[in-house]
């Protein structure tokens, strides 16, 4: 071999493995950050917040259904995201669904 491209070679394979150290360094510096991230997201989801956050999201939820009802963007973006999107509720069918679901929750 040429002592050119012997120099070449070593050139190129010094940056795979510098380039490789390196990835590996990113890729342990994501996987700190995501264990970050999910605790958080755990710390969240089991705070007082949490399940008042989930009835909140509920509601948000089921009002952008009854919007969706009237403007097919609104439903085509439910459905694009994989929400399935019925006919809206009248406020007294949904007040109905909800005290029927307390008195359910209540007498177990």
């Amino acid at each position: 071999m040429k002592p050119g491209a012997y120099f070449i070679t070593l050139l190129l394979g010094s940056a795979c493995l510098a380039v490789s150290v390196g990835l590996v360094f990113v890729i342990r510096s994501n996987q700190r950050a995501q264990g970050k991230l999910q605790a958080k997201q755990e710390s969240l989801s089991n705070s007082v917040l949490g399940p008042r956050a989930q009835q909140i999201s509920s509601s948000v939820l089921q009002d952008m259904a009854n919007a969706a009802a009237k403007n097919p963007e609104m439903q085509a973006l439910l459905v694009k995201h994989g929400f399935q999107v019925n006919a809206p509720k009248s406020p007294a069918a949904a007040a109905l669904e909800d005290s029927e679901a307390e008195e359910e929750s209540g007498s177990k």
